[in-house]
């Protein structure tokens, strides 16, 4: 079954007196209920509208008036969208579509309808980014207007789907998913009734999850669900590595939503009773990541111990949905903590959470319909994973309290990278002054199953292994503004060639990575900067001595300021990441590292540690007779070292307690700089960042000759 592109779709307009009251009335009053609460847990605006009940603006499917409809699958669905205003609007309409693991965006357009008009959006299920068989998609309108400069996002009435394995087939209901999902793979809710079974036994041995997501087809297999190539793709486009599917858990939505099983013996509804709620209890649900652990997070010696170790991390604003038994009780983002609003829990029922792994995204800080602050870019991460775990419920001590958890485990490697990828991201998500773009800027897509690629299908040659097919051998960790990738941690002894380890093992890789990108979305790296190889210093700001990973760039190698600067501030951003401003601070570097030891005749000792290497960031290297890396071994006009900025940056945004420039105040003084980013370029763009005087470029002055960048 193929997948068409994106633009099945039209727009037909009428007046509200056109409409019919079948469908207009009845859409007025269900959008009603939804405003307020979002099945993805979002703060949800509204405006001032005429009626107390009414929001400005609605959007709701037409002709699905519950069952579950069959469709040939060139068939086309409507939205409606009215206007309940006497005043011209404007509205963007989007669908948001998940299942198979993984979440997807499609954009209907821009609407300008006059007052109280009321539009007709048609779209094709047969164009959707995902089309699952034997399992489900769950499509949600979003439409998102401004009135009275208020900025509404309200959500319609969530869609469930799913398609025939032959695919001439469509079955699409409102309320009914399993319906749905027995009617795609050739069963009915009666018939599993009707044999003495129930529909999530059914549902379980039927089991096969297969579909399509982007075009690409997702063949099912033991525990573990793999994205195939298109049908007739060739050999060279295949991409069967990339995992898209749960290997611990459930697809979203593939849980019974209904108490209420239609048709039974005897003709007659057949009415599942839930059992009567005991000790019950309303308290929110909280979830962490538990991961196999990172490398570079337990202590050194002589160094402060990093903030946070990530092993049992919150699964921040992550998306979950909690059962009770096989009743739907929460579906949202988690918060900061992990954890959803209060939930009921009855003692004599199963409690289970899935927690998605694919999509974080911080949501937005409303008061009074207002956006004080607005969501954080979307982050997506690959290979899509859903986690189950059973929820236990225990009373604290001495308190009595009850309290709820779930730990959300690893079954094996690609899962662990993404539970290490999460609990990072997550850890930056919360972090404050993060520097993290808003959600008007594109998803980021962060891969985990392959390192530094160049483009969608082609790796860095110079980080390639084994092999010269580099869209299947592709290793190190790599950023860019709208991708990250992740792979196999490279030697540099004899050649490349793995070590065995992950990139992902080093909570502070990832969260470099994750600092490339920040920099490079403000538009703030420097524009005239080189290959690593092409200004890298030699001896003691050299990188002959790394014998983990590769030699293009490390520490304590000197290079133009530009190429110094990108490394230095995604070591300081990672810093950051693990260690709370306001003191000294620990960076675990992930390659060998010079230690230098002076003698008290002025002897000078070189050990090389191998990785992970503990190094406080809150002084400067310092000799008995000068400070920073560069100037003191290897001093050079317009040179310094990525160990110079990331002390530099630590000692202005991380360390000071007072007059300390925020994240965005240096982001937007390194992007003034950016066109022939030097020393004297950044030194400019500080003054023109502040007024006369003003203490903050004190603080930046003087850190850059205590740590030598100012060269």
């Amino acid at each position: 079954m193929g997948i068409a592109a994106f633009g099945a779709v039209s727009v037909v307009a009428c007046s509200s007196n056109q409409a019919d009251d079948a469908s207009s009335e009845p859409l007025a009053r269900k959008s009603a209920a939804l405003v307020g609460a979002s099945d993805e847990g979002e703060s949800v605006l509204h405006a001032p509208a005429s009626s107390s009940s009414t929001p400005s603006m609605t959007v709701d499917w037409s002709g699905l008036e519950g069952g579950v409809s069959t469709l040939g699958t060139d068939a086309s669905l409507e939205l409606v969208v009215e206007n309940h205003e006497d005043e011209v609007l404007s509205a963007t309409l989007v669908l948001e579509i998940s299942g198979l693991g993984a979440k997807r965006s499609v954009d209907l357009g821009q609407l300008t309808l006059s007052p109280r008009e009321v539009q007709r959006v048609s779209w094709s299920p047969g164009s959707s980014p995902i089309a699952p068989i034997g399992s489900l998609a769950r499509v949600v309108p979003r439409i998102s207007y401004t009135r009275a400069d208020v900025a509404v996002r309200l959500p319609g009435r969530q869609l469930y789907l799913a398609f025939a394995a032959d695919g001439h087939q469509l079955f699409v209901s409102e309320s009914n998913g399993n319906g749905v999902r027995l009617a795609s793979m050739g069963q009915s809710t009666s018939r599993a009734v009707a044999g003495g079974g129930d529909v999530a036994t059914l549902l379980t041995s039927l089991g096969n999850r297969r579909g399509q997501v982007d075009g690409r087809r997702v063949d099912s297999t033991p525990s573990l669900l793999k994205m195939a190539a298109p049908a007739g793709a060739s050999a060279g486009e295949s991409n069967a590595d990339e995992f898209i599917g749960d290997s611990v858990s459930y697809p979203e939505s593939e849980a019974p939503t209904s108490s209420v099983v239609a048709n039974g013996i005897g003709g007659g509804p057949v009415i599942v009773i839930p059992p009567i709620c005991m000790n019950k209890q309303t308290i929110p649900v909280c979830s962490r990541w538990r991961t196999n652990g990172f490398t570079d997070l337990g202590g050194g010696i002589g160094v402060v111990p990093v903030d946070y170790d990530l092993s049992s991390a919150p699964a921040a604003y992550a998306n979950a949905t909690f059962y009770s038994d096989n009743d739907v009780m929460w579906q949202g983002t988690l918060d900061a903590n992990g954890c959803t609003p209060s939930v009921t829990f009855c003692s004599n029922r199963t409690l289970r959470v899935d927690v998605s792994a694919s999509s974080l995204q911080k949501p937005a800080v409303t008061i009074n319909n207002t956006v004080l602050f607005p969501a954080s870019r979307q982050v997506n991460i690959s290979p899509s994973r859903t986690f189950s775990a059973t929820v236990t419920l225990a009373q604290t001590i001495p308190s009595g309290s009850y309290i709820a958890n779930a730990q959300l485990w690893a079954s094996n490697q690609p899962d662990d990278y993404v539970v290490r990828t999460a609990a990072v991201l997550g850890r930056i998500l919360s972090m404050p002054d993060n520097g993290f773009p808003t959600s008007s800027a594109p998803a980021l897509a962060v891969h985990t199953e392959n390192g530094c690629m160049l483009d969608a299908t082609r790796c860095d040659p110079r980080l390639s292994y084994g092999s010269t097919v580099y869209d299947k051998l592709c290793g190190e960790a790599c950023g860019r503004a709208n991708d990250v990738w992740y792979g196999p941690s490279l030697s540099a002894v004899g050649g490349l060639h793995p070590t065995g380890h992950h990139t992902t093992e080093s909570a502070y890789s990832i969260a470099h990575e994750i600092g490339h990108s920040v920099q490079f979305s403000a538009g703030a790296d420097p524009a005239n900067r080189k290959e690593y190889d092409e200004d890298r210093g030699t001896g003691l700001c050299g990188c002959e001595h790394v014998t983990d990973g590769n030699r293009l760039h490390c520490l304590q190698s000197s290079h133009e300021q530009a190429n110094a600067n990108i490394e230095g501030f995604a070591q300081f951003y990672s810093t950051r990441a693990m260690n709370d401003q306001g003191g000294d601070a620990q960076f675990s570097y992930y390659k060998t590292f010079r230690r230098m030891t002076y003698g008290a005749n002025g002897s000078l000792t070189q050990t090389m540690l191998a990785p992970p290497v503990a190094i406080s960031v809150g002084a400067p290297f310092t000799t008995p007779y000068t400070t920073g890396w560069v100037r003191n071994y290897c001093n050079e006009a317009g040179h310094s070292s990525e160990y110079d900025w990331l002390t530099f940056l630590w000692g202005v945004n991380g360390k000071p307690t007072s007059s300390r420039p925020t994240m965005s105040e240096l982001l937007s003084i390194l992007s003034s700089a950016r066109s022939n980013f030097g020393w004297s370029a950044f030194a400019d763009a500080t003054t023109a960042q502040y007024p006369p005087n003003s203490v903050k470029i004190s603080t930046i002055m003087n850190a850059a000759t205590l740590h030598g960048v100012n060269l």
